[in-house]
């Protein structure tokens, strides 16, 4: 992910990110002047390649933290898709498996046989709706993608 290419950017309506900086810029200006009373000048009794290596350090362990956070949220959302998926795979074998069995029951127990012909209709008809929702369960799983 690190070091996958990134794309071109794209035009928007956003503004431009130099003029969000020269803001924030003058902002941390003004901040800077109330609390050090001067602002940031050359010769200022400082080592400014230790200030900004300092402050690169920081930059650099914020910008680890926002990739860590938002990798973490993304593998998140994948352990929520694939939980919802297998629910739904193994909602389908359940299924199955009584729709196989009401199947066997109808086709071979000589039990059903001796079930008033209107049970035996509505148990006919459960069976097939309940093979119909597992061909539609089926179907969502075939268009899971992994």
């Amino acid at each position: 992910m690190l070091n996958d290419p990134q794309p071109s950017p794209t035009q928007n309506d956003n503004p431009a990110v130099w003029d969000l900086v020269v803001e924030d810029m003058n902002q941390r200006n003004i901040i800077g002047t109330e609390k050090y009373g001067t602002p940031l000048q050359p010769h200022n009794g400082r080592d400014a390649l230790v200030d900004a290596y300092k402050e690169a350090l920081d930059l650099v362990v914020y910008l680890r933290q926002a990739i860590y956070e938002r990798d973490e949220k993304s593998a998140s959302v994948v352990n929520i898709l694939q939980n919802y998926q297998d629910r739904v795979i193994n909602e389908k074998k359940e299924l199955d498996k009584k729709a196989k069995d009401l199947s066997e029951f109808i086709g071979n127990s000589p039990i059903f046989e001796t079930i008033d012909p209107a049970e035996q209709e509505r148990l006919k008809v459960q069976n097939d709706i309940m093979w119909q929702y597992s061909e539609v369960l089926g179907a969502r799983i075939a268009a899971f993608v992994i």
